[in-house]
């Protein structure tokens, strides 16, 4: 039996923000919303509790994008596929993508301003309005629709609300003394793996 391959992981200082970082080291990579990694046995990583974790395979490389409102408002992942394609991960259509567990259209109730910036970066989908309430946001939807407007066909979603789960963190059930659910994808020998935990 094959002894399983040393991995250790890379992570960002998150901002909300779009800067996509190109690492290759494990360890403390600097400040920005997307990790690239494509040495074997690094783990690009990311960090949420009520944001969503993209996870991206394409080509030798990998991504880990940290995708809350502001960043999907703003173009992170767009960062992100265009840092691909500048380091020669190829046609982003046959790039995979996985969208973990994040705050649900259910339970992520915003202001109007924030709902209207993530509309006019995803579409009208991703807001769901109800007469005499304030919009809800859909961000996994908002993600799965950007990816593919990115040309990423093959994306999955986990479907899983950190607030109604209490399995995850989540910032809006727990406030300050919430942890953070950790997403990691890495590249082996044979192939990528991903693993999303519970911080």
């Amino acid at each position: 039996m094959r002894a399983a391959e040393p991995t250790a992981p890379a992570w960002l200082r998150q901002r909300h923000g779009t800067e996509a970082v190109r690492v290759e080291d494990p360890g403390f990579g600097g400040d920005g919303d997307a990790l690239i990694v494509s040495r074997t046995g690094v783990a690009a990583t990311v960090f949420v509790a009520d944001c969503v974790p993209v996870l991206i395979a394409a080509g030798e490389n990998v991504a880990a994008v940290h995708a809350g409102w502001r960043g999907l408002a703003s173009g992170v992942l767009a960062s992100a596929i265009r840092e691909l394609r500048r380091t020669g991960a190829g046609d982003p259509a046959r790039a995979e993508a996985w969208v973990g567990p994040a705050i649900g259209r259910c339970c992520y109730e915003v202001d109007e301003d924030v709902a209207g910036r993530v509309e006019s970066a995803s579409g009208p989908e991703a807001v769901i309005r109800r007469s005499g309430r304030k919009p809800h946001l859909d961000l996994p939807l908002a993600a799965s629709v950007q990816l593919a407007g990115l040309g990423v066909d093959r994306v999955w979603r986990s479907g899983c609300c950190v607030r109604c789960d209490s399995n995850w963190w989540s910032y809006r059930r727990d406030g300050a003394r919430a942890g953070r659910n950790y997403a990691f994808i890495w590249r082996t020998r044979e192939g990528v793996r991903a693993s999303v935990s519970l911080g």
